[in-house]
């Protein structure tokens, strides 16, 4: 519980991960078809694969949290679904 997940070269169509409150930074290399990640307090920093894919992203509960996630990657009818529930933590999702 509260232990930071730090993982990049993730290459998986469903991607889960809980924290209990520690930080997580997911690089991706292949386009998530499911992603949720909760945090409980902890930030999130999701690193996307390069292209023109959109994806459909909420962030349930993030009351007080800075988020930080570019238009050009948001789509509600997206069939790419993230989820991060962060419990206020800040959100960074980008490319690279």
């Amino acid at each position: 519980e509260g232990g930071n997940v730090d993982a990049s070269g993730v290459a998986a169509a469903l991607v889960g991960m809980d924290t209990g409150g520690g930080n997580v930074t997911l690089a991706l290399t292949q386009v998530p078809q499911n992603l949720q990640i909760t945090t409980e307090g902890g930030n999130v920093t999701v690193i996307l694969p390069l292209g023109s894919t959109t994806y459909d992203i909420s962030t349930p509960d993030n009351q007080g949290a800075n988020l930080s996630i570019p238009q050009s990657l948001s789509s509600p009818t997206s069939i790419h679904k993230i989820t991060i529930d962060s419990a206020g933590g800040d959100i960074t999702v980008s490319q690279g």
